[in-house]
């Protein structure tokens, strides 16, 4: 995968940018990752605990 920096404005963005049709979650930690919907939640839940992150 070719990285392009972009600003985004949200972890569901992001991540199912990242997680396409055709892409494959070898290894998560940290983060639930059952399926993008559970990611996205684990990203969220997180974020509320530290109010500097947006």
């Amino acid at each position: 995968m070719i990285a392009k920096n972009i600003k985004g404005k949200s972890f569901k963005g992001c991540v199912n940018y990242v997680m396409n049709d055709t892409a494959q979650l070898l290894e998560a930690e940290g983060v639930f990752a059952d399926d993008t919907k559970s990611m996205i939640r684990s990203f969220a839940m997180q974020r509320s605990g530290r109010k500097e992150i947006k």
